[in-house]
């Protein structure tokens, strides 16, 4: 009886590369991942284990009797090309690649309206560095430097957040949460105020641990 036996890593994605574009994982873990296929398929016994070692993903598959030869994953479909799909509106975080790149500016160019969220990093922006939740800790830094930047502008994080985001002129709309009716007249009142003179760019924080997609329960 033949026994195959093999083992991948994966990193932890805040160390695969930018939030937005991480780099892809092995070729050895998706080998695994074809090996369980295959084995499932033919009925093969196999083991599949899950570890993390050293802040890295480990798995190993175990099979046992006729190993089977993976097949190849099959390709993911074909994006289809914006042109070709045209929602009403966009709703998405607001993030300075998507400014930079002309992403958002390409989609309003279609006619499609552009709804902007997030703006205030889900109240991290409000909070004092003390407050910060342990998992965001590595960006510290680079919040109070932006909130300095912002109090030397003579403004606010509030005023400062809104000026920007309803300065841009590819959004139709900001979307911005309260809990209070106090917090809705503080919004109100912000964002009556013309945006501050700051060097928006020298302000973003381009720093992978913010990605809302890794820390949005924290």
């Amino acid at each position: 009886m033949t026994t195959h036996r093999s083992t991948a890593y994966v990193k932890p994605i805040a160390e695969r590369g930018r939030a937005w574009k991480p780099d892809p994982i092995t070729a050895q873990f998706r080998f695994i991942v074809r090996m369980a296929v295959a084995c499932h398929d033919q009925q093969v016994p196999y083991d599949l284990a899950w570890a993390v070692e050293d802040r890295r993903m480990r798995t190993t598959i175990t099979a046992t009797g006729k190993i089977p030869t993976p097949k190849a994953l099959p390709k993911p479909p074909k994006p289809k090309p914006v042109s070709d799909w045209k929602p009403a509106i966009w709703d998405a975080e607001y993030r300075l690649d998507a400014y930079h790149d002309g992403t958002l500016n390409r989609i309003k160019s279609m006619g499609v309206g552009v709804h902007l969220r997030s703006i205030f990093l889900n109240g991290l922006l409000f909070l004092p560095p003390d407050r910060v939740p342990a998992q965001l800790k590595g960006a510290s830094g680079r919040l109070s430097r932006a909130r300095r930047m912002i109090a030397e502008g003579r403004s606010d994080p509030l005023q400062a957040a809104l000026g920007f985001a309803l300065s841009r002129p590819e959004a139709d709309v900001v979307l911005v949460g309260v809990t209070t009716a106090a917090e809705l007249s503080a919004v109100v009142a912000a964002a009556a105020h013309p945006p501050p003179d700051l060097d928006w760019d020298e302000m973003a924080i381009d720093d992978p641990v913010l990605d809302h997609d890794r820390w949005a329960a924290a």
